[in-house]
């Protein structure tokens, strides 16, 4: 992938996290209980993802105990929400690419079989709990 297209999509996905973060929180204090997940929808059992937005909302509010009992992954979505602008902004005004090199080292990360299994083990844990809070 090019650097300007990584940065493209980047900002594109920031957006689309925070107008998707502002509508969650805006639809549950209206009452509603709209859920995007399909495979929650077809099947009726959470997936590793679920909740992750009302985990973030929750963290928006100050009510970590609340986002934690959500979803884990709340906190990483929250911290990628804050960390990523603000990389822009910077790879922007220094007219640097240090987020498109750090995407390059994610992907020769990405590479080795043990980071592969931890981060495997890490959803299947964070599955697993949703699964058993449901």
């Amino acid at each position: 992938m090019k650097p300007r297209t990584l940065y493209i999509l980047v900002a594109l996905a920031c957006v689309a996290g925070y107008v998707w973060t502002l509508y969650s929180i805006h639809s549950e204090k209206a009452g509603g209980d709209f859920s995007p997940c399909p495979f929650r929808n077809i099947t009726g059992l959470p997936c590793p993802g679920c909740g992750t937005t009302r985990s973030v909302g929750a963290l928006t509010r100050g009510d970590f105990t609340e986002a934690w009992h959500f979803n884990p992954m709340g906190y990483a979505a929250a911290a990628v929400l804050i960390i990523l602008p603000f990389w822009l902004l910077h790879d922007a005004v220094r007219r640097t690419d240090t987020l498109y090199r750090g995407y390059l080292l994610s992907e020769e990360w990405l590479r080795h079989k043990t980071v592969v299994i931890i981060l495997f083990l890490l959803i299947a844990a964070n599955w697993t709990w949703n699964f058993f809070k449901y």
